[in-house]
């Protein structure tokens, strides 16, 4: 699948903080993801970091997807 051609995050946030952003699944979205995620954070930044960056790169390499969707809450 060919990913749509977004040149950076469609990120949504509600009243509540959630924060959704959506993201093309090639290798340059774990970067980005991880930069959304540190912006969105304060408490155990480093932490979610590393798993934000995880799940991401599973999911570029393991998922047949066109994008991928990051919701932090």
């Amino acid at each position: 699948m060919t990913a749509p051609p977004v040149t950076r995050p469609v990120a949504q946030t509600s009243a509540l903080g959630h924060v959704s952003a959506i993201f093309p699944a090639d290798i340059d979205a774990v970067p980005r993801a991880r930069a959304l995620t540190r912006e969105c954070v304060s408490e155990h930044q480093d932490d979610l970091e590393i798993v934000t960056c995880e799940l991401v790169t599973n999911a570029v390499f393991h998922a047949d997807t066109a994008i991928i969707i990051v919701d932090i809450t």
